[in-house]
């Protein structure tokens, strides 16, 4: 499975809403037949985002 990537309001939704949160990821989908796999995952996505990317820039 390739990598993918989610705002910082994504994880922090996961971690309040711990109990109830799921992220639903399609991969391998195929237009022609629309059909696709689907990864499934519940509660805190902190297990799994372990890297920053993404800064915030102010210009002056």
């Amino acid at each position: 499975m390739s990598t993918f990537f989610i705002t910082r309001n994504e994880l922090e939704k996961s971690i309040l809403e711990k109990d109830s949160y799921f992220l639903y990821r399609v991969y391998e989908y195929d237009e022609e037949k629309d059909k696709g796999k689907i990864l499934k995952i519940k509660g805190e996505l902190t297990k799994i985002c372990t890297t920053p990317v993404n800064y915030k820039v102010i210009l002056k």
